[in-house]
């Protein structure tokens, strides 16, 4: 497991700390065959999400209405457009919406 921080100063044994560049990270691990990773905390997502690195996201309403706290992301550089794919409700009220993360076609000109 790793664990992107920058105030923690270490993890334990069976974790890595990591305070890099993303794409990096992103990079190392698909090279070492890594093809999916679980993102959590608002502003890792966030980030993630600027540098287009989000391929799906799960996102889990709990049926409580807080009066205060902290935002489910920090503000980002721009929309990011998503397609539902899927959800599930549960008996104790959890709804999970699974959706695709659309992405925006980039022309490269070959010069």
């Amino acid at each position: 497991m790793i664990v992107l921080s920058n105030s923690l100063n270490s993890v334990r044994k069976d974790m890595e700390l990591y305070r890099g560049d993303l794409t990096q990270l992103a990079s190392r691990l698909h090279l070492d065959g890594i093809k999916h990773i679980w993102i959590d905390g608002g502003v890792t997502i966030s980030q993630f999400l600027d540098l287009q690195m989000v391929d799906s996201m799960t996102l889990s309403v709990i049926p409580v209405i807080l009066g205060s706290g902290i935002p489910l992301f920090n503000p980002i550089g721009k929309e990011h457009a998503c397609r539902l794919i899927s959800f599930q409700s549960y008996s104790s009220g959890l709804v999970q919406l699974n959706y695709e993360m659309k992405r925006t076609k980039v022309l490269l000109n070959d010069k």
